[in-house]
């Protein structure tokens, strides 16, 4: 495939730094890059602002962009940013739902709208595909974003630690976003890590991915309390990392996690998830590592063979 890919997403920063794809989407700069390597061309195109303005706004701005730049395909990631890709003639249109799109009731009815007008649906987990309205027959594949097992991996436990300056004798269970995230659950995570005095919850907020690798590795857990997620990126860099792991049971992180030893699935009283955080901090420090990396690579989640899936939609959507 040699023509050229246009990427759609949100430019909007959630945490009021300025907008950087490779921080607020790394999992879809790091698609573009891996498929970069395939002979594909990207260009980028953010949506910025919010609301029905925003929304006019973008639907505009992308109109008016395509009539002058020519693609073959509009990949959109995200059913909202799909919405304003499938409202363009000018060319085919792939969207990626990743879960809030879906997850939330308020998006919904508007990603599935934008849905059966793609040309070509990728959801990254079967879960999000059957929580639709109205679900397409044909043209759709279930593609989890990938892991880059070079950039998580696994590492000495007291070198992470000395790396982050952090304290070898404190135990530390690993918290996925910052904690006014409403999304991830944070009350939730604070209730239970109360009936774990002996752990302290460190926050993740503007940390480059080399820093989120030394996180995972330095941890004795990484802490999941979300009420809804579509394939969370987060559950898969911690097994690439070998990190144990604890989480409620969102979206494929079941068929992900199979049977790993040091990784526990919770239910949302605060009880169980304190019971399940102190077995994978014993689990920690009897065995040291889970095998999460190669559950990864078994699953075929690793970047290289998730980017080598996208390769085939962008072909076979060219056919149709």
């Amino acid at each position: 495939m040699s023509n050229k890919v246009l990427i759609v997403c949100s430019g909007n920063s959630p945490d009021g730094i300025d907008f950087d794809i490779k921080r607020h989407h790394a999992f879809i700069y790091e698609q573009v890059i891996m498929l970069q390597k395939f002979g594909v061309e990207f260009d980028f195109f953010y949506l910025k602002g919010k609301g029905i303005a925003g929304y006019f706004l973008n639907g505009y701005r992308l109109w008016h962009y395509l009539r002058k730049h020519k693609y073959a395909v509009v990949h959109a990631h995200n059913g909202l940013s799909g919405f304003i890709a499938v409202m363009q003639p000018f060319c085919k249109t792939i969207i990626t739902f990743h879960g809030s799109d879906i997850n939330q009731k308020k998006t919904r009815l508007i990603s599935n709208f934008a849905c059966l007008m793609a040309n070509y649906r990728i959801f990254v987990s079967s879960y999000l595909y059957e929580k639709l309205y109205i679900k397409p027959a044909k043209n759709y594949s279930v593609v989890p974003c990938g892991i880059n097992l070079d950039t998580f991996f696994p590492m000495d436990k007291n070198d992470a630690h000395r790396r982050l300056n952090m304290n070898e004798n404190q135990t530390y269970v690993l918290f996925p976003s910052y904690f006014s995230n409403p999304a991830k659950n944070y009350s939730l995570a604070k209730m239970a890590m109360s009936l774990v005095p002996e752990a302290q919850l460190l926050e993740l907020k503007n940390k480059s991915r080399e820093d989120v690798n030394l996180l995972l590795n330095a941890v004795d857990v990484l802490l999941v309390t979300s009420p809804a997620e579509g394939s969370p990126q987060v559950i898969k860099e911690a097994m690439a990392c070998n990190c144990p792991i604890v989480t409620t049971n969102v979206g494929d992180v079941n068929w992900v996690l199979g049977n790993i030893d040091g990784c526990f699935i919770s239910s949302y009283e605060p009880e169980d998830v304190a019971e399940k955080i102190k077995l994978a901090i014993q689990f920690r420090k009897k065995y040291g590592q889970t095998i999460g990396r190669e559950r990864i690579t078994e699953l075929g989640l690793d970047s290289v063979t998730v980017a080598e899936k996208i390769f085939e939609v962008y072909n076979k959507v060219l056919k149709i």
